[in-house]
């Protein structure tokens, strides 16, 4: 939440000093892949903080995994992260993203084909979203 604090001052007196809190908003947190493999990196991003951006894994305001407005991070498994900012010593309310992790298709098997001499033999493979690059 915004703090903002405001003084009243009768003839140079501090008189009254009243602190109200206004809505603080989440910062918008992106990243530069949301599908990675297990353990590639990625840098998440925070925009809109007001203070230091501090990250969390877990939840929001648990262990600190890293600060500053972008970290790099290197998720074995879907994970969901966490950023928040200081102001006026008061914690912003979480922004989020999940970063997906996505194993490598299985390659493909060769079986029952077998070549003695000359002739031929047809490989199929199927799953992988972007086709296959084959190698001899």
């Amino acid at each position: 939440m915004n703090r903002t604090s405001i003084q009243i001052l009768v003839l140079g007196v501090l008189f009254v000093h009243i602190s109200s809190l206004w809505g603080q908003s989440a910062p918008s947190v992106s990243a530069s892949n949301a599908t990675v493999c297990p353990g590639e990196a990625v840098t998440l991003t925070a925009t809109g903080a007001q203070g230091p951006v501090s990250w969390f894994a877990a939840q929001c305001n648990s262990q600190v995994i890293g600060t500053g407005n972008s970290i790099v991070v290197n998720p074995t498994q879907t994970t969901t992260y966490y950023a928040n900012y200081l102001f006026n010593n008061q914690p912003s309310p979480c922004g989020s993203i999940q970063i997906t992790t996505s194993s490598a298709p299985t390659a493909p098997q060769a079986s029952g084909a077998s070549i003695c001499g000359q002739g031929s033999v047809t490989l199929t493979a199927s799953g992988a979203p972007n086709g296959y690059a084959w190698y001899t």
